[in-house]
């Protein structure tokens, strides 16, 4: 009896850790930091499988065990274990690099910093305008943004991701794309960067 018992538990814990789940995935071109749309994401030994969207994002159902099979035209297949979270970012590498011109760098010897010495945070925290309206109508939340640096030290490309009031986001971007930089540095030259980060209010 007690065998039975063990071997029940057994089956149940096992089949927990295989259950079916919907993950929600983004694939992103490594280099260029751009969504990759209609790739084709299939689980391995399966004949499911989903494409993405025109921002990369697909939702797929798999075990924790399955793998995933991505292909998408001009870049490398790429093939994946289950992720552990529900919601993940994948990278596709191009088969033929994409021109410098386009490429934005995440990984370098040197990133880019404000030529105020300031951080991005605490440059937003001292320039932001509307502290007395901010307080006056008790608005609380936290300010998600992304932008890219060129070489030259420019901002631009700036985005809300998440914001908490019009007022608060405009003024957010503002400074942002106002803001000056010394650009990113990769092996003794400057490089396009993107920077994501967030305001707490």
């Amino acid at each position: 009896m007690k065998q039975n018992i063990l071997l029940i538990l057994l089956l149940v814990g096992l089949s927990q850790g295989y259950s079916q789940q919907i993950k929600k995935g983004q694939l992103i071109d490594y280099m260029l930091d751009v969504p990759v749309a209609n790739a084709k994401i299939s689980v391995v030994d399966t004949s499911l499988f989903v494409m993405s969207d025109s921002l990369g994002r697909f939702e797929i159902v798999m075990n924790d065990a399955d793998y995933i099979l991505i292909e998408a035209p001009g870049y490398r297949k790429l093939k994946v274990k289950s992720p552990e979270n529900t919601s993940f970012t994948l990278h596709l590498v191009l088969l033929k690099p994409p021109l410098e011109s386009q490429r934005f760098y995440s990984v370098v010897d040197e990133s880019a910093h404000l030529e105020n010495g300031l951080s991005l945070l605490e440059h937003i925290l001292k320039s932001f305008q509307y502290w007395d309206r901010v307080k006056k109508e008790g608005i609380t939340g936290r300010v998600a943004y992304e932008l890219k640096i060129d070489e030259f030290g420019k901002a631009y490309d700036v985005r809300i991701l998440k914001g908490v009031a019009p007022f608060v986001d405009e003024e957010v971007l503002r400074i942002t794309k106002d803001s000056k930089w010394t650009p990113a540095v990769l092996e003794n030259r400057n490089v396009k960067m993107k920077l994501s980060s967030s305001v707490s209010f």
